[in-house]
């Protein structure tokens, strides 16, 4: 399961440049599932670079396709100057009709099958000229379509996820509150979807482009025993814990 959160924050010109300034995030859960195995240590949220400037991505669904998507991904970008806001969607669009051409010679017959075994979902999170961008892209539609909410979820649980976060007051949040918050949605999505597991990840992404921080481990205690059973105030409780572990992070922008 995977759940991106993006927030754009209006620079202070009176205060030292901060990496809360202006700020996409990203959380996940760390495990996947192939068949009955689990592995609980997979890296989520990741780096892509274009020619001059970079590109937050998170996945989820089958590991094998969304690593090869990554690759291709990667290997277009590097080649590629971003020039419009929608470059980086073009690319990922692109990227996606490869993996799905490589995945069809196997299911010649099957596509609808294909795209059972091997989907895969993808967040892209950006800056261009300053104003924030997240995309969505699948394996089965191949579209890259703007989020025009505060945030996007894919992966298993995302209706979970859905359900913690709609209706939310994000533009009363400080960009603190926003980060517990979305690691809290994670850790309500573990105790109700086994598909989901593993310590909790944190990406941000800064509007100038300077610094894409993954955090591999944002938060590993276990909550779920209190969580379990429990209301939604109880995850906003550990917000607090949350921030405060996760704050030495956030000053060294």
């Amino acid at each position: 399961m995977t759940i991106c959160l993006g927030f754009s924050y209006p620079r202070n010109p009176n205060a030292k440049p901060s990496i809360l300034d202006d700020v996409i995030f990203m959380a996940s859960d760390s495990q996947i599932t192939t068949g009955t195995a689990k592995q609980a240590d997979i890296q989520k949220i990741v780096e892509v670079k274009f020619a001059d400037w970079p590109v937050m991505v998170a996945y989820a669904g089958m590991y094998s396709s969304a690593q090869r998507f990554l690759e291709i991904f990667a290997e277009k970008a590097a080649k590629t100057e971003f020039v419009h806001i929608r470059t980086p969607a073009d690319v990922a669009e692109d990227s996606i009709r490869e993996l799905r051409q490589l995945l069809a010679k196997g299911y010649e017959g099957n596509p609808q099958q294909r795209a059972l075994d091997f989907d895969c979902g993808f967040i892209l999170g950006y800056f261009f000229n300053g104003m924030p961008a997240i995309y969505t892209l699948d394996l089965d539609s191949m579209l890259a379509v703007r989020t025009r909410t505060k945030f996007a979820s894919i992966g298993c649980a995302a209706n979970i996820a859905n359900f913690v976060l709609t209706g939310v007051d994000f533009d009363s949040m400080s960009p603190t509150q926003a980060i517990g918050l979305s690691v809290a949605a994670i850790e309500l999505c573990k105790v109700h979807d086994s598909a989901c597991g593993g310590a909790v990840q944190m990406g941000i992404l800064g509007n100038e482009g300077l610094h894409c921080t993954i955090l591999p481990n944002v938060y590993e205690e276990n909550v779920g025993e209190v969580a379990a059973g429990t209301s939604l105030d109880v995850h906003r409780f550990y917000m607090n814990k949350l921030i405060k572990e996760f704050w030495p992070y956030v000053k060294k922008g």
